[in-house]
């Protein structure tokens, strides 16, 4: 038995009753995809953005990410010339392995600052 029409026409079906009608497939979300590798990934961990460590030129956003700082961030250091990039076009990429050395040279400042602050602490 058909439910009672409540719109305006009765000849037109509502738009609930049209859906609840068709019987589609519903496919899961969580379908794993294979990818180059052979390795089974699950679709629903795949986010859009999500890094490709296979990259080997990045978007200033998703180096920010790498680095695990924010975009202006990324561009200051860009601007001052701490992290290296390229332009293809009028495109501007950073290399995976600017990322990298970036990464080292701060920890390895950091380090020699440390062992500075030790120094003068010992030598007092």
């Amino acid at each position: 038995m058909a439910r009672p029409q409540t719109s305006a026409t009765a000849s037109q079906p509502l738009r609930s009753q049209a859906l609840a009608d068709s019987a589609a497939p519903i496919t899961p979300v969580t379908d794993p995809i294979e990818l180059k590798e052979g390795a089974l990934y699950d679709a629903s961990t795949v986010t859009e953005g999500t890094d490709d460590p296979t990259l080997i030129l990045l978007t200033v956003e998703e180096a920010a990410r790498r680095l695990s700082i924010g975009r202006t961030y990324c561009f200051r250091l860009l601007a001052m010339g701490q992290l290296d990039s390229v332009t293809l076009g009028r495109a501007r990429r950073v290399p995976a392995e600017a990322v990298v050395e970036f990464a080292h040279k701060l920890r390895a400042s950091q380090c020699r600052g440390a062992m500075t602050s030790e120094r003068k602490g010992l030598a007092a």
